[in-house]
């Protein structure tokens, strides 16, 4: 680990996290979303409320969660969480967090997590601080004038 600068950098920062997916395999899970997205894509599937996913996807974001799918979709992620926050297990003011879009409209369980609004936006700020060190990182390892 001390070979990944940004990995020593979010330690740093904020000490180990807990992973939802546990050891899996990174590349594998963005292989297996690029190959649901064509499958969906291909067989023009209906969403469980019968909105079509192409449709879905494209709409801005704040309609879609007014959706009667995202409303379906959600309540499913929070009862199968037990209705609990994914890292401190409170059972108060939960959210639904979207840890990829690439399935917006067909979403698998492994692509939401249930959060409380506070460990919510310590997500975000996390990922905010993950995406700063790896533009860091980028703009470090090209050559001057690039």
């Amino acid at each position: 680990m001390s070979d990944d600068p940004i990995g020593v950098l979010i330690l740093e920062l904020f000490g180990p996290r807990p992973s939802f997916l546990g050891s899996h395999d990174y590349q594998q899970l963005w292989r297996d979303q690029a190959s649901a997205r064509r499958l969906v894509g291909r067989e023009g599937r209906l969403s469980e409320s019968g909105e079509h996913p192409d449709d879905l996807r494209q709409m801005p974001y704040w309609k879609y969660l007014k959706t009667a799918h995202w409303e379906t979709r959600r309540r499913q992620a929070l009862a199968d969480a037990q209705d609990r926050c994914f890292y401190c297990g409170s059972a108060e003011h939960l959210d639904v967090h979207h840890l990829t879009y690439v399935r917006r409209g067909c979403e698998l369980d492994e692509d939401l997590m249930v959060l409380c609004r506070a460990c919510h936006a310590d997500e975000h700020e996390f990922q905010d601080a993950l995406d700063e060190a790896r533009q860091r990182a980028e703009a470090a390892r090209r050559k001057p004038g690039e």
